[in-house]
């Protein structure tokens, strides 16, 4: 069982068996994730009636966010893991939008673009042949920030 982690906006709960989610819970507010992480992972393991010990593996989102929201994730993941002794995966938010695609559609390649909340935009291609060396985060050349002139 996976249980899986997301603070880059408030704070999110999953808790999944293969591929069948059975229990999820999230907390909108972007500055209570200290507050509201614990909580949220005790709600979600006890409304699917699963013991933390039946943890197989944790996977964390790593952003793009503010990392004062993402530090609070990331350590509470590498904690429950090393306590466990169970692996903790980090996991882009950009390559979790490029996978959904890929596993929708017959496509060679996807360009994530999302809002850095920066004077850029940040992309990042995926390739299914190339699944574990997809290209870093990156500004997007030309992107247009909120302003709407554009940047790079």
């Amino acid at each position: 069982m996976l249980l899986s982690l997301d603070t880059s906006h408030g704070a999110s709960v999953a808790l999944l068996d293969d591929f069948t989610v059975l229990g999820v819970a999230a907390s909108d507010n972007p500055r209570r994730h200290t507050e509201s992480l614990t909580p949220l992972i005790s709600e979600v393991l006890t409304g699917a009636n699963v013991e933390i010990g039946d943890l197989t593996g944790i996977a964390v989102g790593t952003g793009p966010a503010p990392f004062t929201g993402l530090r609070v994730g990331l350590v509470t993941a590498r904690t429950l893991a090393f306590a466990r002794g169970i692996p903790a995966y980090g996991v882009s938010a950009l390559a979790g939008v490029a996978r959904g695609v890929f596993d929708s559609e017959d496509l060679g390649e996807v360009t994530v673009v999302t809002d850095a909340r920066l004077p850029r935009a940040l992309r990042r291609v995926r390739c299914p042949a190339r699944r574990r060396g997809a290209r870093k985060d990156r500004p997007l050349e030309g992107a247009q920030g909120s302003s709407g002139r554009p940047r790079g």
